[in-house]
């Protein structure tokens, strides 16, 4: 239902037509009743009007893109220009060491452990008491060549020699008796003036007699100096120059010839037993007979001497085993007076027994050889070098020993050769370098320094200084 009347009237007021006029269009009539009543509803835009709404709004959209193209184009034609250069060159700071060719010896560097080179467990001869102990018989006590250890009580010793005195004494009497026994014998015999065989005669003269009254004799001297010889073993001496190691017996002590009284140790020799690589045996002298010359060496205890204090020692022998867990081969090196009781070795430093100690031990000396810190080697056997362009140059060099700090190298290395001591982190065959006084040039721009360098004035990680030189 409408709620509008208008539409209505016109309706219900209007005449009623014919469906259409002549050829089927509406009348004249009902035309202008059509138009006339067309203004009272909506308009609807005509199609016409509706394309042109549609080319205009595509005409601004290709204007806005026309004009991005444009601009863009624009601003790529004008662009500003930048020209190629060639990067500054750049020029590592390093520190060098001049390469000098010298003779050098050969040191072996070792370790070992201090032994004595004679040891003793002091046992007595006869069994008795304790009744004396020397005042140096404690551990660590100095004990010299035919000083008395210690006594037995010689009271029963003193009572069987003694007895055995009148045995001797008691078997000479009869020795006498019979002597004059077989002088009678032989008188009888001249003047009854018998012929009698050789074993009769032996017999009619007491011979037999006389020589068992001589053994008796020689039996009771025998025992005579037995029980002297007991008698006089009642004291311990010491056989030589000894310290004590361990004492078994005190005052007291009831002791026999199984009962260890003291462990001694030499104090003339001790004996270092070092470990040295089997392909480093070539380097030594080692004699083979006594009075030989061996290697000399240098023996170190840092830990109980301190640092800078070293022993002068020789090697003496070539043990025949190798050490059973690392294969290494045992020399025997000599340290004479190793306690410094001689007051030629007065102030050296005393050996401990059983420490275990450093050794230096000298080989050959090498002709014309280059010595370089073992911390300049790269890669076992290279060296960096700055050359005479101040490019980095790796060399690989041969080696004629190799030692704990330092290497000595025999080809590879000329004089006047800078070897480059300072790290680089990432080192490159020609790359360019600089010391620190050379100038800069022009279009060349400075590094920082390697790594690992110190400043100027400074001492780096190694202790050296600016020269690389400890």
């Amino acid at each position: 239902m409408n709620d509008d009347p208008r539409p209505q009237q016109a309706v219900a007021g209007a005449p009623e037509a014919s469906p259409s006029g002549p050829g089927g269009s509406p009348g004249p009539e009902e035309g202008r009743t059509a138009t006339s009543a067309a203004p009272d509803g909506p308009r609807t835009p005509s199609r016409r009007v509706v394309l042109l709404r549609f080319a205009v709004q595509l005409l601004l959209a290709a204007a806005v893109v026309y004009a991005g193209i444009h601009f863009a184009q624009e601003l790529i034609r004008t662009k500003p220009k930048v020209g190629r250069r060639t990067p500054p060159r750049t020029a590592l700071l390093v520190e060098v060491v001049e390469v000098e060719r010298s003779s050098e010896r050969v040191v072996l560097d070792a370790q070992g452990t201090v032994g004595p080179s004679r040891e003793l467990e002091l046992h007595a001869r006869v069994a008795g008491e304790v009744v004396e102990v020397a005042a140096e018989l404690v551990p660590g006590g100095l004990l010299r060549a035919g000083d008395v250890a210690l006594r037995i009580d010689p009271v029963d010793y003193e009572l069987k020699a003694r007895q055995v005195e009148t045995t001797v004494a008691q078997a000479r009497a009869a020795l006498r008796i019979e002597q004059g026994s077989e002088t009678v014998a032989r008188r009888e015999f001249e003047l009854f003036g018998q012929d009698l065989p050789t074993d009769d005669l032996d017999l009619v003269l007491r011979e037999p007699q006389l020589a068992k009254a001589r053994a008796a004799v020689a039996a009771a001297r025998a025992q005579l100096a037995a029980a002297q010889l007991d008698l006089e073993r009642t004291t311990v001496p010491v056989p030589f120059d000894a310290v004590v190691r361990t004492r078994g017996a005190v005052l007291g002590t009831r002791v026999t010839e199984a009962t260890a009284l003291a462990l001694l140790a030499a104090t003339d020799e001790w004996w270092i037993e070092a470990l040295v690589p089997v392909d480093e045996l070539r380097w030594l002298r080692i004699p083979q007979r006594a009075g030989e010359e061996g290697s000399p060496a240098r023996v170190r205890d840092e830990a109980a001497w301190g640092p800078g204090a070293a022993r002068e020692a020789r090697v003496v022998r070539l043990a025949p085993g190798l050490e059973p867990q690392g294969r290494l081969a045992r020399v025997v090196v000599a340290v004479s007076d190793p306690l410094a009781l001689d007051p030629a070795n007065a102030g050296l430093p005393p050996l401990i027994l059983g420490s275990w100690v450093e050794l230096e031990i000298q080989g050959p000396e090498l002709e014309s050889v280059a010595v370089l810190d073992r911390g300049w080697l790269r890669d076992g056997d290279r060296v960096w070098v700055m050359g005479d362009d101040r490019r980095l140059e790796i060399r690989s060099v041969t080696l004629a020993f190799k030692e704990r700090d330092r290497v000595l190298v025999r080809d590879g290395l000329e004089p006047g050769d800078r070897v480059v001591v300072s790290e680089i982190a990432a080192p490159v065959q020609g790359m360019q370098l600089r010391l620190r006084d050379d100038p800069v040039e022009e279009g060349e721009r400075p590094r920082g320094r390697a790594a690992g360098e110190h400043p100027p004035g400074g001492t780096g990680r190694d202790g050296r200084d600016g020269g690389g030189r400890p």
